[in-house]
């Protein structure tokens, strides 16, 4: 299930015997006499060129949400695919083949038609040219640090876009690595990352930095330090507990 950043529309999967369905909804809309949201239809997609009988990550392109939405499948057919609404055609596809094991395909803020690729041993940047129907794929390289520092892992299981337009990624060992998008390269491991004290199973941005939540009922509060710029984001000395979490959603 997917919102759109502006919050107009509602994307949801729906797995079948057979293949797997999207459908897309228009939350906007409200009925007057009764001052209650109402949910429009808008499309539902199909990919016949895809065996999966399901998807397990949707995102709206944040350039452009009323047009452009990208899935991805789950096994044995991974794939990304990214979709114009006006055609029930993908305009581009990009197969996910081997061993690994897959989690999000999402698109990235303020670059239209670009697209992260998270799994197990696999960070990709994909990227959708008009006209070409297969989507260019680029590995985010690592610095010198990062490649001597064998000892972190490589299973990605979360991200978060950060305000500033650059990225945090978090391993299943609960490792932070923070990345710049203007080169798309793997900077360090933030030193204040939970590691091992649980798994983190949610991680959204606000303005002064991002929150991180996950086992144990644990929440984390990380903000940017102007001061230390190889080590930009610290987290606060203070550790949030609540009753459980399954996901959270900040207005700020």
């Amino acid at each position: 299930m997917a919102l759109s950043p502006q919050k107009k529309f509602l994307a949801f999967a729906e797995e079948t015997a057979q293949f797997g369905l999207i459908h897309v909804c228009d939350v906007s809309k409200r009925d007057d006499k009764r001052t209650k949201k109402t949910i429009e239809k808008k499309r539902t997609f199909l990919s016949l060129d895809c065996t999966a009988t399901k998807y397990i990550s949707l995102s709206f392109d944040p350039s452009e949400e009323s047009r452009y939405l990208v899935a991805l499948s789950a096994e044995p057919d991974w794939r990304i695919i990214y979709w114009n609404w006006s055609s029930p055609k993908p305009l581009a596809t990009l197969p996910a083949s081997g061993l690994s094991k897959f989690y999000h395909a999402v698109c990235q803020p303020n670059a239209e038609g670009s697209i992260l690729l998270l799994g197990n041993s696999t960070i990709k940047m994909c990227k959708y040219t008009q006209g070409n129907e297969i989507l260019k794929a680029n590995n985010i390289t690592q610095t010198k640090s990062l490649k001597d520092q064998s000892q972190y892992s490589q299973n990605y299981v979360n991200y978060c876009w950060l305000n500033d337009g650059n990225l945090i990624l978090c391993t299943d060992r609960g490792e932070l690595i923070y990345i710049a998008t203007h080169n798309m390269e793997m900077k360090y491991v933030l030193s204040t990352s939970p590691f091992d004290e649980m798994v983190v199973e949610c991680m959204i941005p606000f303005s002064k930095g991002f929150i991180i939540g996950g086992s144990n009922a644990t929440i984390y509060v990380y903000e940017k330090h102007e001061v230390d710029k190889k080590h930009q984001y610290v987290r606060v000395e203070r550790k949030v507990q609540v009753i459980f979490i399954i996901n959270f959603f900040l207005y700020d």
